[in-house]
């Protein structure tokens, strides 16, 4: 009688347990519910989003909108079913991509847990334990977050869950309705992404063994019963295979008919995707896939369950527990380096694992031995380390302050909705697109240089297409490279606006116009431009006052008295040369200084970094100048040196001068740092170590 009544207290707490895990499922999901895409992994998110409202927007064909890198406007990655479905629940419910994204998403998700059910039953799990499995995925941190993410991993999950599941039934049993559902869920889970099929159908083959060897046990002599699963096997996998290939030639020729495209196509990215064979043997592979495993899918107490389960079970549940670690494992070992960088991969394969310690609590739960209390509460604390591992790791980035995207206003401001946006040095990420509502053309850091590739696609496009130019990071490095490029595509050389790290261009014909609507914004990473003009070239600088800026304050340690005004092109940075304070001024920089009203010397320290010289670096060089300035803005050069440590040993090290000043001086004294012959501000590193006026 205890025991009936324990049971029966097992049938009923199995699905208390996965309602709850429902509750509190849906109240995390539901945490930033309506931020942006800028979260965990935004340049996927960001990218999966964009896709979605374009074909919203546009509408959709096979090769879908992908509007960043110019004609055909399109680089068809996963067919597209996730952002399709997206898109319609948007255009139905008159939703925000983004709602309507994370709704599709943990949609997914919940549709997969009854395949999910089905196939650790199918591993011998009592019915009244499977719930437990289904809450286990539910409040497991990669399945909490990733499921409300705007990315295609939850569909992907669904589709191959119950491919597997379809396709364990028939393999045992020839049933037609099986064996559709097997072909179809193939076909979807292999355009919906291809790799977390692959690490399913791992599963697959590794049971069709199992399945085999047990026939061939039972009926040695009977071939007609391995011609028979080998056969369903054909039919249930050979569908996907064809579909996904096919998918997969159709998007490669999209991609490469477009120079700056065609780095995406399967070809090249297949290192990227697929690791080496030294990436799979070294300690630090392993140990970031431990770390994945530990943030993302078990943390180490139920790792540890796990492993310990593994150990002291018979011998048939061992065999199921290692079915699955083996599943687990397949990713990783199949895609090495996807799971090394991303952790959103073990989606496909964390259920897997979180199976191997469900059978450890259905093991658990069916021991006599034990007190239930016991039982449960060690389930209770699987659980509650799941979610607290989850609460402190994804949960703090739903609940951040989202400020937006300052450049996407700014681009969205200054060009037309028709308008197309050149931008360098910021990869192929799709935030100005997203953020903008404007096409981009993004020149990855592959093509920076190549501007053969660049002019391919700019002849596609119409006349007076080119609304804006974006020039980022290292790109900056190489103005003088862009000038054709803005003489061919009649943007202004000086730019209008220059951020921290980048500097927008803008069409000649609207550069009143735009800045116009810039100055309704309130803008707090870019500013109006203070450019310099040497040899014909422009140089766009930032201003700084820095009795303004505290962080500037660390000028003391260098410079006395503080300057008036910094004009840098980067950002005033004091650091550590060889044990002493120096200040960047990488050139074009001027430091500005009232004179003191009895100063008569200026004494200076300065000099160019190693760095800029050594390795396969190659600084052109840099001029040092001393000039005054009188109170009517006439300047007259006191001292002016150029250092070419490139070329010149003797230039190398830090020099020091101590300069007069005329008799009488009143006004300002700039300190600046300027290009060398050809203006070339590559590796122009210069510093000041000292700057006094006595």
């Amino acid at each position: 009688m205890t025991v009936v009544a324990q049971r029966l207290g097992e049938a009923r707490a199995g699905p208390v347990v996965f309602a709850v895990c429902v509750i509190l499922n849906l109240g995390f999901s539901f945490v930033g519910w309506r931020n942006n895409p800028v979260e965990v992994h935004e340049f996927r998110q960001v990218q999966t989003a964009l896709t979605a409202r374009a074909i919203q927007e546009e509408g959709w064909s096979l090769a879908y909108p992908m509007p960043l890198f110019g004609p055909p406007w399109s680089a068809p990655m996963e067919f597209p079913v996730y952002q399709l479905c997206v898109a319609k629940l948007a255009t139905l419910t008159h939703l925000p991509i983004e709602p309507a994204a994370r709704a599709v998403a943990l949609a997914f998700l919940y549709l997969a847990l009854p395949a999910c059910g089905g196939l650790i039953g199918l591993l011998g799990v009592a019915r009244p334990h499977r719930w437990l499995f289904l809450g286990l995925i539910l409040l497991s941190p990669v399945y909490l977050y990733y499921s409300r993410a705007i990315m295609i991993e939850s569909t992907a999950f669904c589709a191959s869950a119950w491919f597997l599941l379809a396709y364990c039934r028939v393999v045992r049993n020839p049933h037609r309705g099986w064996l559709a559902a097997a072909g179809v869920f193939g076909i979807l889970a292999a355009l919906a992404k291809v790799t977390t099929l692959m690490v399913f159908l791992a599963v697959a083959a590794t049971y069709t063994l199992s399945v085999l060897a047990q026939q061939w046990r039972a009926a040695p002599r009977d071939r007609r019963v391995v011609a028979g699963i080998v056969g369903r096997t054909l039919l249930t996998t050979l569908p996907a295979v064809i579909v996904g290939t096919a998918w997969v030639h159709f998007s490669d020729g999209i991609k490469r008919s477009n120079p700056l495209s065609a780095f995406l196509a399967s070809g090249p990215m297949e290192s990227f995707n697929f690791g080496t064979l030294a990436q799979r043997g070294s300690f630090e592979f392993w140990q970031r896939i431990g770390h994945h495993t530990a943030g993302s899918v078990v943390p180490v107490f139920n790792l540890t369950l796990i492993l310990l389960f593994a150990v002291i079970l018979d011998k048939a549940w061992r065999g199921r527990t290692l079915l699955l670690l083996g599943g687990y494992l397949a990713g990783p070992l199949v895609f090495s380096n996807l799971y090394f960088v991303h952790d959103y991969y073990f989606y496909a394969n964390g259920a897997f694992l979180l199976g191997a310690l469900a059978i450890g609590w259905d093991r658990l739960l069916a021991a006599p031995m034990f007190p239930t209390v016991g039982k449960w509460l060690v389930i209770a604390v699987s659980l509650g380390v799941q979610v607290l591992t989850y609460s402190q790791g994804y949960l703090p980035f739903q609940r951040a302050k989202q400020d937006g995207f300052e450049l996407g206003r700014v681009l969205r401001a200054v060009t037309r909705p028709e308008d197309v946006v050149l931008i360098f040095g910021r990869d192929w990420d799709s935030k100005p697109a997203y953020f903008s509502h404007r096409r981009t053309i993004m020149i990855t850091d592959v093509h920076a240089l190549d501007l053969v590739a660049v002019n391919q696609v700019l002849d596609r496009l119409p006349d007076g297409s080119v609304g804006a130019l974006v020039i980022e990071g290292k790109a900056r490095a190489s103005l003088a490279r862009y000038q054709p490029l803005m003489r061919r595509l009649k943007v202004k050389p000086v730019p209008l606006l220059v951020g921290d790290d980048a500097l927008v261009h803008v069409a000649e014909d609207r550069v009143a116009h735009a800045r116009e609507q810039l100055e309704r914004l309130s803008l707090d990473e870019f500013r109006f431009d203070s450019a310099l003009e040497i040899g014909g070239l422009t140089f766009p600088r930032k201003r700084y006052v820095p009795s303004q800026h505290p962080e500037e304050q660390s000028l003391k340690a260098v410079m006395t008295p503080m300057p008036l005004v910094v004009m840098h092109p980067y950002g005033v940075a004091v650091h550590q040369l060889e044990g002493k304070s120096v200040f960047n001024a990488h050139a074009p920089t001027d430091v500005v200084f009232e004179i003191p009203p009895k100063a008569t010397v200026a004494a200076v320290r300065f000099g160019m970094l190693p760095a800029a010289y050594g390795g396969k670096n190659a600084t052109d060089g840099v001029e040092f100048r001393v000039e005054v300035v009188d109170p009517a803005g006439h300047h007259q050069v006191l001292r002016s040196i150029y250092l070419s440590p490139s070329k010149v040993e003797a230039d190398r090290g830090e020099k020091s001068l101590e300069i007069p000043l005329p008799p009488g001086t009143k006004g300002e004294i700039w300190f600046r740092t300027l290009p060398g012959p050809t203006g070339s501000i590559a590796f122009a590193w210069a510093y000041w170590a000292g700057i006094e006026l006595r």
